[in-house]
């Protein structure tokens, strides 16, 4: 009770302080200039050093696939996922493509899949096919760049995987010993 007691009096004393009748204006001065708003100015170290003290940080979370490298962002995936069997597993890489990438149609008014400027224009018009990129940079793409993540991300764990196109839509085909103990092809539509 003395401290609900002597609580309330500071906070008295604290609005009365700070209240406009004592301060003789409208109000503490809330302009950027003000002393309210920021304290001392100080000039900021180099932003860039020449020898910085950490290089090569890689933040990741433990809830969330490391998409830093193929192979790793499978294992991630299977992982929280709780995969045992080769067919879980498959799933597990196709769910958190599914999760992490965006699917866009070509038949949008905006649409398109993602085309840098930089790569030459006669390797297919700048279109973007490095699954690391596709992951990490644009996080979007048609069935085809989809695909392209899913098989890679599947080859980098060891497992056969191959692109299928039929009738101008692409699936990933995925190899892998199924529950009754056939070696088979599995196809994913990823989009």
């Amino acid at each position: 009770m003395r401290n609900c007691a002597r609580a309330g009096i500071i906070l008295g004393l604290a609005i009365a302080a700070a209240s406009p009748a004592q301060a003789g204006q409208d109000g503490p001065s809330l302009s950027r200039d003000g002393a309210y708003w920021r304290g001392p100015q100080r000039t900021p170290g180099a932003f860039l050093s020449r020898s910085p003290a950490a290089t090569d940080v890689t933040v990741v979370c433990d809830r969330w696939p490391d998409g830093s490298d193929l192979r790793r962002f499978g294992l991630d995936a299977i992982r929280l996922s709780g995969a045992r069997t080769d067919h879980e597993k498959c799933l597990a890489v196709y769910r958190w493509v599914r999760r992490w990438m965006i699917y866009f149609s070509k038949d949008r008014k905006y649409g398109g899949a993602p085309v840098e400027k930089l790569i030459s224009p006669h390797r297919k018009g700048g279109y973007v096919d490095q699954p690391l990129k596709l992951l990490n940079v644009y996080g979007v793409h048609h069935c085809d760049g989809q695909t392209r993540v899913v098989e890679a991300v599947w080859r980098a764990l060891g497992y056969r995987a191959q692109k299928v196109v039929r009738g101008g839509h692409t699936v990933v085909g995925c190899h892998y010993r199924d529950y009754d103990d056939v070696e088979r092809w599995h196809l994913l539509d990823v989009s």
